[in-house]
């Protein structure tokens, strides 16, 4: 079987710590609107990610994410440093 990409489990997570029941999401599902994200759960879910990938501390990055797909992008990005 073949290992999970970054997006997946990024993905995974994201719709995992999401405050509300999803069904599908698309890298345009937002994550305050759609699934229901707010100021602390974002800081839950940026704690999820940097424990997932180890990633140092994405504070500053991290203020700019709206959707699934710039987490997805943020933590690629992170992790191509």
């Amino acid at each position: 079987m073949a290992q999970p990409t970054i997006p997946d489990r990024v993905r995974s997570l994201v719709i995992e710590a999401a405050p509300v029941a999803v069904g599908q999401v698309t890298g345009a599902t937002a994550l305050t609107d759609d699934l229901g994200y707010d100021s602390l759960s974002l800081l839950e879910l940026m704690g999820l990610l940097e424990a997932e990938f180890d990633l140092p501390p994405v504070d500053g990055d991290f203020s700019r994410v709206r959707t699934l797909r710039d987490v997805e992008d943020l933590v690629q990005r992170v992790l191509g440093r």
